[in-house]
């Protein structure tokens, strides 16, 4: 998560979390908002706006909830009921447990031998198709280390102290994008860090615009934020709205199912519920839905596996510290067997590239076939068992 200069975060471990005295409005009511909270005697500054996205990022003095209910019914009460466009800047991750935020597989990853058919043939299914992955860096070494991934990807050394199972999940992410579509162009964009798995709605949206400007037929985001409210994160939202029609992104539906507090266990995880997300929840090979995806909501789109894949990892002798080290340092020579949502939605990516056809046959159409070869139904939406044998 890039450090603010202007800007603390508030407690990571806290599931609702924002950054500090951050608000993130429309550029075309950046200047309504900043003259209302100089009325309401607080200070407030733009420190970054994106055109694409159509934002503005503010920092403001004393930002608390007390503030904004005031500056809402400032404008209710001004403008008959109107309100600008205008949200926290929150933090984007997963949750693992009861109010900790991070992101990534059910459990820890375990090391496997070298995958059968790697590499694949680079030629075939996805050739032409531009894959944006929103994620952490990949790392290297890895067995995508040459040109196995765009050249514009964001790739880091794996640094002593770094939590492998944060560092490596773009590169697991990746490999399962790869096999089923070996000829497409991979480019993997960080927006989690490394060392905390999470993110800021800020810069999340950023990169969505951005994948979506520079081409890419199909977007991963293997991420996911919550709200206290279940209301969908301003950025996010916006974001997606920007993206072109003819673009398909999908997202891990979240892996909090088994969360001991049912009524945690159907809220909308986001940016997944969105309607014009594609939310994938995980199954086993024979389509039994995960005990981690959420149960019977009716925002998740698809199943497809989502447990017991194997994919590409990273290289060497890994622990790191803290709740996600690895038991005992396990050696891993770049490949790895792990559980997720985060997963199965990097096998329904790699799918809906396979079926592209450049100049032909758009994302969007490839996705509508995909759905439409669904036979039978895991909890509340059909399952495709897509991931190819090995």
């Amino acid at each position: 998560m890039t450090a603010r200069a202007d800007a603390s975060t508030t407690d990571q471990q806290t599931e609702y979390s924002f950054a500090d005295r951050e608000l993130l409005v429309a550029i075309s009511h950046r200047d309504v908002v900043l003259a209302a909270i100089a009325e309401l005697d607080h200070e407030a500054r733009s420190v970054d706006e994106d055109a694409d996205l159509g934002l503005s990022r503010l920092v403001v003095d004393e930002l608390d909830d007390d503030l904004l209910r005031t500056l809402y019914a400032h404008f209710r009460e001004e403008y008959d009921g109107w309100l600008p466009t205008i949200g926290k800047n929150r933090i984007v991750g997963r949750v693992t447990g009861s109010g900790q935020l991070s992101w990534g597989g059910e459990g820890d990853p375990t090391p496997v031998a070298q995958l059968a058919g790697w590499p694949p043939r680079r030629s075939g299914a996805g050739r032409g198709v531009r894959v944006a992955i929103l994620d952490t860096a990949a790392v290297d070494p890895s067995p995508l280390s040459g040109d196995w991934l765009d050249r514009y990807s964001d790739v880091r050394p794996l640094d002593p102290g770094v939590q492998p199972v944060y560092a490596g999940h773009a590169s697991f992410v990746a490999g399962l994008v790869l096999a089923n579509a070996p000829a497409a162009t991979v480019e993997v964009r960080q927006v989690l860090e490394p060392e905390t798995g999470t993110a800021y709605a800020w810069d999340v949206a950023r990169a969505i615009v951005a994948a979506d400007r520079a081409g890419a037929d199909v977007i991963n985001l293997s991420l996911v934020c919550y709200t206290a409210d279940g209301q969908a994160p301003m950025a996010l939202a916006h974001a997606i709205a920007q993206v072109s029609p003819e673009t398909v992104v999908v997202a891990a539906a979240g892996n909090y199912g088994n969360n001991p507090d049912k009524s945690l266990q159907r809220r909308p995880a986001w940016p997944a519920a969105l309607p014009s997300v594609l939310a994938v929840g995980a199954a086993d090979r024979d389509g039994v839905v995960a005990a981690f995806t959420p149960p019977n909501v009716p925002w998740i789109d698809v199943f497809t596996e989502g447990v017991g894949l194997d994919s590409t990892f990273l290289k060497g002798q890994l622990q790191g510290g803290g709740e996600h080290a690895i038991a005992g340092g396990d050696r891993f020579d770049g490949f790895a067997r792990w559980s997720g949502t985060s997963f199965a939605a990097g096998v329904f990516t790699g799918a809906i590239a396979a079926g592209v056809r450049p100049g032909r046959v758009t994302a969007k159409e490839a996705l509508k076939s995909l759905l439409a070869t669904g036979s039978r139904s895991a909890g509340s939406a059909p399952f495709l068992p897509l991931l190819p044998e090995r």
